[in-house]
């Protein structure tokens, strides 16, 4: 059983290092998913990781419901989660390209790395600080062992005696978000001198996940000071910024709208 994701990841047998494979007995009693995998001459390096599952038999049924939430990569923490089932006993190792540099060589990108049983499981992962700014495909690769191997990190190349080697791409919604300020309604322009003058503020939802404690932030033109008669909870940021929270949560395809009241120079 070989993989399917691009040859970068070492996926093919001549590759160096050679890609990752799998030995299928005769009568398969380690694998993931339902389906036992089926053998093929060498790995398939597809973009989409579907090369093995449009060779033959679609075995690579046993990594389900990859998700890493909207605000993930913010404090490091769990913030994955994957549900991956197991037919018999062994040693799982997971890795996911956080980065998308096209390797699985960078620090904090194994997943699991336990031994395991039969079971459906659902492993939360942590995501590293940063992520899921503008990456939303995840590359990743999933082997079940017979025993652990010596260097779990560096096992997502090389022969294994039994088991499975799954790879996939998961790609992750993402929230994309567009902001106009406009004159309040009934408000006059050009604004009298000295004088209070409201503006709106509306956040548009044009991704495919809500979105929640949006930061909204306002750099006051030359002159203009944030009206003593603002009720709408702008706090200042020096350098003549001012910001607000949004707690949301703003749904995809809505948007939300907060007002600023501010004084017109003299």
């Amino acid at each position: 059983d070989y993989g399917d994701l691009p040859q970068t990841y070492f996926t093919l047998l001549n590759g160096s290092p050679n890609g990752p494979r799998h030995v299928i007995p005769t009568v398969p009693n380690l694998y993931l998913g339902a389906n036992p995998p089926d053998a093929e001459a060498d790995g398939v390096p597809s973009v989409f990781a579907d090369g093995d599952d449009l060779n033959g038999t679609d075995d690579e049924d046993g990594v389900i419901n990859f998700s890493i939430l909207p605000d993930a990569g913010a404090d490091g923490f769990d913030d994955g989660s994957v549900e991956v089932t197991v037919n018999g006993s062994g040693y799982l190792v997971a890795w996911v390209d956080f980065n998308n540099d096209g390797d699985f060589a960078d620090a904090n990108e194994v997943i699991i790395n336990q031994a395991v049983s039969t079971s459906t499981t659902v492993y939360n992962f942590n995501v590293p600080l940063g992520i899921l700014g503008n990456i939303t495909n995840f590359y990743t690769r999933f082997r079940l062992f017979p025993t652990a191997p010596s260097l779990p990190s560096l096992a997502y190349v090389g022969l294994a005696q039994n088991g499975e080697v799954e790879d996939h791409l998961f790609v992750i919604p993402g929230f994309d978000l567009a902001l106009t300020k406009t004159l309040a309604v009934g408000q006059v322009n050009p604004a009298p001198a000295g004088q209070d003058v409201t503006f709106t503020i509306t956040v548009y939802n044009q991704g495919d996940v809500a979105a929640y404690n949006v930061l909204v932030s306002d750099y006051l033109p030359a002159g203009w000071t944030l009206s003593v008669a603002d009720a709408n909870g702008w706090a200042d940021q020096g350098g003549n910024r001012y910001a607000v929270t949004l707690p949301g949560p703003i749904n995809p395809q809505t948007s939300t709208s907060v007002n600023i009241v501010l004084t017109s120079p003299v």
